[in-house]
């Protein structure tokens, strides 16, 4: 019996320190490219551990399953994530719950029609410019404040978006006219007190 316990001791303490080594050890480097993994929605811990251990990201999916399930308040986000250097499974697991997926920053300029805004979409490979006008062709996302404008053209506010590698564009266009319709809030609103600001007399 004692020979049993001792047995089942050094079990369970090796497979501790195999679980620990597993996810707490930087892993195997990537290609200058790196790699990308697209985590799907609803998908559970295990077929993301599964993912990321078959494409190389971590070294055990085991230990990180089990990792996850140490933390069972903390959700493996969806979305694209890059991975170019390498790290723990520990770290690995923190940044999808984090949900720390790729982006690149776009420009949009003043002054630039959607026309413009599509021409550089599909210059820097976000998007095929047909599709991003497309979506700014349908004017629904203004109908309640321009409910006469026949495309969203003039409504796309020029900021610096980040994107990730391939956006869709009603998402991009939905964000845009939010922007728009938040900065427009902004200026029209009367300041603090409710008093609109009143004209300067001029000289």
């Amino acid at each position: 019996m004692l020979a049993l316990l001792l047995l089942i001791v050094l079990i369970a303490g090796g497979a501790a320190a195999w679980v620990w080594y597993g996810i707490t050890k930087p892993y195997q480097g990537f290609a200058a490219e790196g790699v990308f993994v697209d985590v799907p929605r609803g998908a559970s811990s295990r077929h993301v551990a599964h993912l990321l251990k078959a494409n190389g990201v971590v070294r055990s999916a085991l230990a990180l399953e089990i990792y996850a399930r140490r933390h069972p308040k903390r959700t493996l986000q969806a979305g694209e994530y890059f991975f170019d250097h390498a790290v723990t499974g520990r770290e690995v697991f923190w940044k999808l719950a984090s949900g720390e997926v790729y982006q690149q920053p776009f420009t949009v300029r003043e002054g630039e029609t959607m026309f413009d805004i599509a021409r550089e979409l599909e210059a820097a490979k976000f998007m095929r410019a047909g599709d991003f006008l497309y979506a700014a062709g349908d004017p629904a996302l203004i109908r309640d404040i321009a409910p006469g404008a026949q495309t969203l053209e003039g409504f796309l506010f020029p900021a610096t978006y980040e994107l990730p590698r391939h956006p869709a564009a009603s998402e991009l266009t939905t964000e845009m006219v939010h922007k728009f319709k938040e900065e427009w809030k902004r200026i029209n609103d009367p300041p603090a007190g409710g008093q609109q600001p009143r004209a300067t007399a001029g000289p």
